[in-house]
């Protein structure tokens, strides 16, 4: 029998360099994608050991979790609660659901009274006032014995949380997303300012802005509420003033013709209303017995005379996103609360809109809702759920092209219009541009800062993305770090 001898090691290792692709000089170990995108990621937030980073990218085609960070830890998500508002709304309402507002009449002979109903339309401004105080005096009577409002369907409106405009509180009748407008122009005869406001509440107005040259557009609107001040005034008690002055500085306007508009919060929506509708309708002739509205419910019997009917909600959802619309929000949150009796229960509300969230598989335990906006410092999630319900959304063939659009697009549009995300050559001689792709929304409040929505990787594939931050740096810093890790994913084939 022959006997094998061994080989020298020299001979072994030059062989295994010729076999071995994974040792061969020119070739390394090939990572894995996902932990090829984490290293990345790592490297750019290293740096930021004392501020809580959440982070969680998924696949939609598979669900595969590309990479997480703090993905469980509950983080204040700010306006990034609208994704869950826009998902529910558009997935119990439906994209072409209208809001109405009805206008009645009652009673016959002299003591014939116009009725306005609401149901929340968070759109209706001035100019449909306009429309709605037309069908009123296309009516041809002479005399109405009174005008009434009836905003008794929401049953637990939330009043304004300030007077800045993101603060407006809801209700069943709104107008103007439940603010004045006060508005500022130049006389091009006397270059005198021009100050004026919603019919109804011009008498309020105390002063004007001066005018500088060079000076950014910037009016002041600050409210008299003295102790002791007369509220008899049915317009005071509407806005929660007795007067509004009006201050600050604009640039000269005659030469562009500019209009400077600037807003407040209204106390009483459904008074703010009345007031600006009665003066409407005086002012094209028609006379009430009674000066001032008055809050009532519709009376049985009433005829029925006009529906002015909202935008779709698709449009409506489209400005919630676009414009991280507080008001809007809160007004859909009373809308998804509707009971068996028709009324708007905005605890009922929260309920449906936590349903979105458990339903993707999370106990009421690991998160909590606190209103619809994100305004509420009380809200929690985790980048998880967030995901989750992105990832949900789009696959619900119903609604993921609706709310889809309603997220901003990179550099373009939405609240994302001023961010970019570079370009990329796939290498296949087809110029790919992931960054143009993304869409999304971002949450800001003091302290935190946040993006989700829908990317895409280097090589095409689609993911549904979150970035939360939290505590410890600037806004500025924080919307660096997002653009960076998203940066990250558009040039990295996963």
């Amino acid at each position: 029998m022959r006997t094998l001898r061994k080989a020298p090691f020299w001979v072994i290792l030059c062989l295994s360099l010729l076999v071995c692709p994974i040792c061969h000089p020119g070739n390394s170990v090939a990572q894995p994608a996902a932990s090829v995108l984490g290293s990345k990621i790592e490297r750019v937030i290293s740096g930021y050991n004392k501020v809580d980073i959440g982070i969680q990218f998924v696949a939609l085609e598979g669900g595969q979790s590309l990479y997480a960070r703090n993905a469980d830890k509950p983080f204040t998500p700010a306006s990034l609660m609208k994704i869950l508002t826009a998902t529910a709304a558009l997935e119990t309402l439906g994209s072409e659901f209208q809001i109405p507002t009805e206008v009645f009449m009652s009673g016959s002979g002299k003591n014939v009274s116009i009725y306005i109903r609401g149901y929340g339309d968070p759109g209706l401004v001035s100019r449909d006032l306009w429309d709605i105080a037309e069908v009123i005096a296309g009516t041809r009577v002479e005399g109405f014995s009174g005008l009434y409002v009836d905003d008794s369907l929401f049953l637990t409106p939330r009043g304004p949380s300030g007077p800045r405009p993101y603060e407006a509180g809801s209700g069943a009748l709104s107008l103007n997303h439940n603010c004045i407008p006060v508005s500022v122009a130049q006389n091009p005869v006397d270059s005198q300012l021009s100050v004026w406001t919603v019919p109804g509440f011009d008498g309020l107005l105390r002063g004007v802005p001066a005018v500088r040259k060079g000076a950014a557009a910037n009016i002041q609107l600050a409210g008299d509420s003295r102790q002791g001040s007369d509220f008899s005034s049915v317009a005071a008690r509407a806005l929660g003033v007795t007067g509004l002055r009006v201050g600050g500085t604009v640039p000269p306007l005659v030469a562009s013709g500019e209009v400077v508009t600037e807003y407040r919060t209204v106390k009483d929506p459904g008074l703010y209303l009345g007031v600006a509708l009665m003066n409407l309708l005086q002012r094209r002739g028609v006379s009430f017995q009674a000066a001032n509205p008055l809050r009532a419910v519709v009376p049985q019997g009433a005829k029925l005379i006009h529906t002015h009917q909202s935008k779709p909600l698709a449009e409506i959802i489209k400005e919630l996103n676009f414009y991280s619309n507080n008001f809007i929000a809160e007004q859909l949150l009373n809308l998804l609360g509707q009971n068996a009796a028709g009324q708007f229960d905005r605890t009922l509300g929260l309920t449906r809109l936590s349903s979105v969230v458990k339903r993707q598989g999370f106990a009421d335990q690991q998160f909590k809702i606190a209103d619809g906006s994100g305004l509420d410092r009380g809200n929690r999630l985790t980048p998880r759920q967030i995901v989750a319900v992105l990832k949900y959304a789009s696959g619900n063939s119903i609604i993921a092209p609706h709310f889809k659009a309603s997220l901003g697009r990179f550099g373009s549009s939405g609240t994302v219009r001023k961010r970019r995300i570079g370009r990329n050559s796939a290498g296949d001689g087809v110029e790919w541009q992931p960054g143009d792709a993304f869409r999304g929304k971002t949450g800001t409040l003091t302290g935190v800062s946040g993006i989700a929505g829908y990317g895409f990787s280097h090589n095409r594939r689609e993911v549904a993305y979150v970035v939360l931050v939290s505590g410890g740096i600037g806004k500025s810093e924080a919307v660096r770090i997002e653009d960076q890790v998203l940066q990250i994913l558009a040039g990295t084939d996963i």
